[in-house]
């Protein structure tokens, strides 16, 4: 093999190589903006659980709510209705 024929042969492997480490290149920057996208979501995603809890937290609370007052109804009633029959035996 000649120079010349050497000198081709390297600069055609240098173009390829300077091609390759381009798209390397760019891969590498489309996989920080993916990585940084990512985090971002992740933070979205983690204040959304915690105000899910939170709303969660004020369900509980709020259906508690009418389960103590049908207690007091029903406990009411019964008492009425106690207080009615011992009523009508004196």
């Amino acid at each position: 093999m000649d120079t010349e024929a050497k000198v081709a042969e390297l600069d055609a492997r240098q173009r390829t190589s300077e091609h390759r480490i381009r798209d390397l290149e760019n891969d590498l920057r489309d996989l920080r903006d993916l990585t940084n996208a990512v985090a971002v979501t992740n933070e979205s995603v983690n204040h959304l659980k915690d105000r899910v809890e939170e709303l969660h937290a004020d369900v509980k609370q709020l259906s508690a709510v009418p389960k103590t007052r049908w207690e007091t109804v029903i406990t009411a009633l019964i008492t009425a209705a106690i207080g009615a029959v011992i009523g009508s035996l004196l």
